[in-house]
């Protein structure tokens, strides 16, 4: 496993060990004293320190796995770091396995990489950002390689998540810092819609993946929410809901977005254009098993006081 320490590591960190007592976990760790939970009472966990540039140390590693779950990842702003660690080094890392053992990988992507209909999206490689390029080129590279008819490739969506027990995702960490900007945001209305999933509902997914015969390409989200709608329940769950909402039409969007053009990256205004983050997605209730945050509400009620 890669990644372990990140938000998403630490959910699904947590998961395998539960789920599967009796599987030795290795796992690639920049900096074991990033875990918010104590390792040492898993015996079956082996921490290993480097990173994805230092994957070639562990080969003999990797060729006793099974199961490959990778989710680390680097979101720098250098086109060449990127694809050399979140494509390059992916591959290494995985010609590094037994092709006669190795028996399923857990890749993670990102939804960005995609449009509506889960199909690649164009704009990802001529507007994308380093990070967004270089995950599909990751994404490409895996499909066009010999471990493609093993991997399952998983897009999250918006990451939500953290407690005293995992660290906040980007997102989450940005709703406990909200209440500063909330107080004009609430007053406007504005179009787009996205998908969520809790960390601990992502790392279910990985579960069920390694267990069961999931699509080769699945998109990890809930129901399509609304910024608008979120925004709301937010300021109700401060105790501050708006009296009414201006609606801001999307010429006003557009104009903001050509005066401010060289502020915003061709990624930012190509989200700016198309605010509707919207996909077919799948969660653990698909599989049959409970989702942990079935809503955005319940999301809301587990973090630490706003």
């Amino acid at each position: 496993m890669t990644g372990a320490t990140g938000c998403i590591g630490h959910y699904v960190l947590k998961a395998l060990l539960e789920r599967f007592p009796s599987a030795t976990i290795h796992a690639l760790v920049r900096d074991p004293k990033r875990f918010k939970f104590d390792t040492s009472q898993w015996p079956n966990l082996h921490c290993h320190l480097g990173t994805m540039d230092d994957i070639g140390k562990y080969q003999s590693v990797l060729r006793e796995c099974d199961v490959v779950v990778h989710i680390a990842t680097v979101w720098g702003f250098d086109l060449d770091v990127n694809l050399r660690i979140n494509r390059d080094r992916t591959l290494e890392m995985l010609d590094y396995c037994s092709p006669t053992r190795l028996k399923k990988i857990i890749y993670f992507s990102t939804a960005s990489i995609l449009t509506h209909g889960n199909m690649v999206s164009p704009a990802a490689e001529s507007e994308g950002t380093p990070y967004v390029q270089s995950k599909l080129a990751g994404y490409t590279a895996i499909k066009a390689s010999k471990w493609a008819n093993i991997t399952t490739t998983l897009f999250p969506t918006m990451v939500l998540g953290g407690s005293e027990t995992a660290p906040y995702s980007h997102i989450s960490e940005g709703i406990r810092n909200v209440r500063q900007y909330l107080w004009w945001a609430k007053w406007l209305k504005i179009k787009g819609a996205f998908h969520f999933l809790h960390g601990e509902d992502i790392a279910k997914m990985v579960c069920i993946a390694i267990t069961t015969n999931m699509p080769p390409d699945v998109v990890l989200g809930t129901n399509e929410q609304t910024f608008n709608g979120t925004i709301f329940r937010l300021c109700h769950h401060l105790g501050r809901p708006p009296l009414f909402q201006i609606p801001v039409p999307s010429w006003v969007i557009h104009t903001l977005v050509w005066l401010f053009k060289r502020r915003i990256d061709s990624w930012g205004r190509h989200c700016a254009k198309h605010p509707f983050f919207t996909y077919t997605t799948h969660s653990p209730s698909d599989f049959g098993e409970p989702l942990a945050y079935p809503t955005f509400d319940s999301v809301l009620k587990s973090m630490a006081p706003i």
